[in-house]
């Protein structure tokens, strides 16, 4: 299904406990949708020996790099340049043992991915005799920056980076293309979840948004205005 087939389905649902006079945006929706969705992946994931399913994963096509001063400050410049994403990436889902980054490597399926660093890592990285070759990587500030020996003729030439993963918010994924020049995303195409998963984020999201509104007093006057009385407090 798609987000907009998901989130009008909740909405109906909730429009069922909603007095004529209340009215909920879809944008709401959604939000409680996906909020809920990088919760039960966080809770589910978390679990030992979990295999992450290619279904919730989502792929940013081709992500262009750029060369920056490693510094990063407006006012200071170090002289030495750093590779990274040109764009800021979604959020990645965030484990007890790190993020839902599952892909960061070469745009050719058929070239191994990038080795995954820590940050404080990087000054000590591709100094030796054995790992000239190897291309590292590491996030920081929505950002994954590259580390590379300096005799990487490949590494240098690199223009575009794959990188695939499990994001919060599925629809700023809509803000990276496709070879074609499509979003890689938007509400109108299958969105990032299983079948069976749906059923656990819909009770979730009725029972903790439809819950005071069944306990609520109807609006029997049909004034758009609330029927229970406040208590007011000096």
């Amino acid at each position: 299904m798609t987000f907009n087939q998901y989130a009008y389905d909740i909405l109906e649902s909730m429009r069922a406990t909603l007095v004529d006079d209340d009215s909920v945006d879809l944008r709401q929706v959604k939000f409680w949708i996906n909020t809920q969705r990088a919760l039960f992946l966080r809770n589910e994931y978390n679990k030992d020996n979990r295999n992450i399913d290619p279904n919730v994963i989502q792929e940013l096509g081709c992500v262009e790099l750029e060369h920056t001063d490693s510094a990063e400050c407006c006012t200071v410049r170090s002289g030495c340049s750093i590779v990274r994403t040109k764009l800021e990436l979604p959020v990645p889902v965030e484990l007890h043992l790190g993020d839902m980054l599952t892909f960061v490597g070469p745009i050719s399926k058929l070239k191994s991915q990038f080795l995954r660093i820590n940050r404080n890592q990087a000054p000590w990285v591709n100094h030796g005799r054995f790992n000239k070759t190897i291309i590292h990587w590491f996030y920081f500030n929505h950002r994954i920056y590259l580390i590379f020996d300096s005799s990487n003729l490949e590494a240098k030439s690199l223009k575009y980076i794959s990188v695939t993963g499990v994001f919060e918010d599925p629809e700023v994924v809509g803000n990276f293309s496709t070879c074609s020049g499509s979003p890689c995303y938007d509400d109108n195409t299958k969105y990032p979840l299983n079948s069976w998963m749906y059923p656990y984020i819909k009770a979730a999201v009725l029972q903790l948004h439809t819950a005071p509104e069944q306990n609520s007093p109807t609006d029997k006057e049909n004034d758009a205005a609330s029927d229970s009385q406040g208590t007011i407090t000096k």
